[in-house]
């Protein structure tokens, strides 16, 4: 399949399919491949969020399909509405607020627990010094224009969470009756 894909764009001096069954004569067959890709790729990203939602908003397995139809549907208007156009600024904002989660959680098991596993615990409620050490990398990480924004994000929240857990007094972590 690969090679006669290979083929087909050598043939036709281009890599886009549309253009390659329409400089092969098929227009037609062009369209129906290229809807049947895209039909089965976004059929797994519909499930996927599906079982995402199903799973986020603690829903019965029997809402799954429903739930399916939900993200197909809101995918489907969000590409008409032209999210593209948007992604790398999403991308941008996911590699600003994604890095300063690891800060914390290195400053925590590995500075404050000393990767100590049975020190581990789940805070009752939220752990708001490690939210706020988090929302301070993002910001830092969106906002600083010099550095690399990730690793400025990193290290941020990293040094901010160990100075406020020496200064905030935090609730003690309560052991889990549940298995983590």
């Amino acid at each position: 399949m690969l090679f006669m894909g290979s083929v087909m764009a050598l043939l036709a001096g281009t890599y886009d399919i549309t253009q390659v069954m329409s400089a092969l004569g098929a227009p037609v067959l062009g369209l129906i491949i290229l809807i049947l890709a895209t039909w089965t790729t976004n059929t797994i990203n519909a499930y996927s969020a599906g079982i995402a939602l199903t799973n986020l908003f603690q829903l019965p397995d029997s809402k799954r399909a429903l739930a399916t139809a939900v993200a197909g549907i809101l995918g489907t208007v969000l590409a008409v509405a032209g999210i593209m156009n948007y992604f790398l600024n999403f991308l941008t904002i996911l590699t600003s607020t994604i890095p300063p989660v690891a800060g914390v959680m290195i400053a925590d098991y590995w500075v404050k627990k000393k990767g100590d596993p049975s020190k581990w615990f789940r805070y009752p409620g939220a752990n708001w010094v490690g939210i706020l050490s988090w929302l301070i990398g993002a910001l830092v990480g969106i906002y600083l224009k010099i550095g690399i924004a990730p690793i400025n994000a990193i290290i941020v929240s990293f040094v901010v969470y160990l100075v406020l857990i020496s200064v905030v007094k935090q609730p003690q972590p309560v052991p889990s009756k549940k298995k983590a």
